[in-house]
């Protein structure tokens, strides 16, 4: 009876000691699981960007399994795991838990087996038998911690002060990627909602007009209607814009600290690398160029015009093209016709119809291929083609390539919106010039534009 007692008390001192061992959670955890839900990133698809990162976690530490942990009230949730087959675990056997007590450190145990609050956990005892941890907090605006970006390591080993930054500037970029995700989620709310409302109001407009039967006032709210959805288009861009380049730039610049900071010998770390500045760079060329086809008035654009040399033009550019985009592709450039170095015309809209063509070339060009240049410049005009030999258009897609937002059966597996091509024909038409595009199998894809020259005297006489 005696030792039955004994065992009892004995249980009990255990059962008391191990909840003096679970982690002592924040006062403010209710305004913690608020923020993380806020987010509405629970219990959501795979998604590339956030395993491309667990993925150069695992590589970059050489640990056998990552993840980006998020604490719930009962649970932890995985957006993404490498080497990991679990989607969520219950908190209480949860490492995470811990270190999000510590939101402003890396959170490292160098071997789980050896600390009483977590041998007992079923990643230390069952088949993986985990040994090593460590966690760097996904922390808000706010200082709130959502959960962790971890790595974790059947040995037991340490981590370097610089390790542990290089850690904590993944889980920095994590945090970004999950405000990105919640801005565009929002953004596609808010654009529906908008959308929705701008109908019903066009419905009743509708209604009224028909009601009043006149054709003058049935011209002026169709006015009214085109200038408000011109109106509500254009805020709706730039708002999206705004908010899509703070994430990109703050995933970009992590990018390349980390770039500074890493291995300049590891090849497979510095592709991923690669690709990530890549899908920045592209997101940001495809927002400027939404910007541009909404802000600019190609009304305003050809008023102006000065002297410029055209070959020499040309040659920058491409320089410019191939140094941007780290191009292989040889272009080739020749002169047809140039009885003037000199050509009038608006500079900028010609820079920026020659970048766009020439990118598209460098874009859709086969591999290994050369790309062709031709030019001929006289007092009179400027005209120019340039040819790829990538995948052809065919007959039905060269009727709308200029169309705006229309993507071409060529574009395999390339990024964009199918909005270049359309501000270049806006651009040749602002110059009352002509632009064509011809493809076949065997001659590749070449677009041919012809513009006239602008008369100076004009343009200083109307000043």
């Amino acid at each position: 009876m005696a030792m039955f007692v004994l065992t009892k008390v004995l249980y009990a001192k255990q059962q008391n000691h191990k909840k003096m061992e679970a982690p002592e959670f924040s006062k403010k955890e209710e305004q913690r699981l608020e923020a993380l839900h806020s987010y509405q990133i629970l219990d959501t698809e795979v998604e590339k960007e956030f395993d491309e990162i667990t993925v150069l976690a695992s590589e970059l530490f050489d640990a056998k399994m990552s993840s980006v942990s998020l604490v719930d009230e009962d649970r932890q949730w995985f957006k993404s795991t490498c080497g990991m087959k679990d989607k969520e675990t219950s908190r209480d056997v949860s490492v995470c838990s811990y270190a999000i007590q510590t939101p402003n450190e890396v959170f490292e145990i160098n071997d789980l087996s050896k600390d009483d609050r977590f041998k007992h956990f079923p990643i230390v005892t069952d088949d993986g038998k985990i040994r090593f941890y460590a966690g760097a907090p996904i922390v808000d605006k706010n200082g709130i911690a959502l959960g962790t970006l971890c790595i974790l390591d059947d040995k037991p080993r340490s981590l370097t002060e610089k390790q542990k930054t290089r850690l904590q500037s993944l889980a920095n970029m994590v945090m970004g990627l999950i405000e990105s995700r919640l801005i565009h989620k929002h953004l596609n709310q808010y654009i529906e909602m908008q959308t929705k409302e701008l109908k019903t109001a066009l419905s009743n407009m509708k209604q009224e007009i028909s009601k009043r039967k006149l054709i003058e006032s049935r011209l002026e709210h169709t006015l009214n209607e085109e200038r408000q959805i011109s109106e509500l288009r254009s805020h709706l861009v730039h708002s999206i814009s705004h908010q899509f380049k703070t994430p990109l730039t703050t995933i970009s610049t992590s990018t390349q600290l980390i770039d500074m900071i890493s291995n300049p010998d590891d090849k497979r770390f510095k592709k991923h690398l690669s690709r990530i500045l890549g899908a920045v760079q592209s997101m940001s060329d495809m927002i400027e160029d939404v910007l541009y086809l909404h802000k600019v008035d190609f009304t305003k654009l050809a008023e102006s015009a000065t002297e410029f040399d055209i070959g020499k033009s040309i040659h920058e550019i491409v320089d410019q093209i191939n140094l941007e985009s780290g191009s292989r592709n040889e272009i080739s450039i020749e002169a047809l016709e140039e009885s003037t170095h000199e050509f009038h015309s608006n500079f900028p809209i010609i820079e920026k119809l020659l970048k766009i063509l020439i990118s598209n070339a460098v874009k859709y060009n086969a591999p290994d291929s050369k790309i062709h240049i031709q030019y001929s410049v006289t007092g009179k005009s400027f005209e120019f083609n340039i040819n790829n030999k990538g995948v052809p258009l065919n007959n039905e897609n060269i009727g709308q390539i200029f169309d705006l937002f229309f993507r071409g059966n060529n574009i395999e597996e390339k990024e964009g919106l199918g909005i270049g091509l359309a501000i270049a024909k806006k651009l040749v038409d602002t110059l009352k010039g002509q632009i064509r595009v011809e493809s076949t199998e065997e001659a590749g894809t070449t677009f041919f534009v012809m513009v006239p020259a602008i008369d100076i005297s004009k343009n200083q006489h109307a000043a």
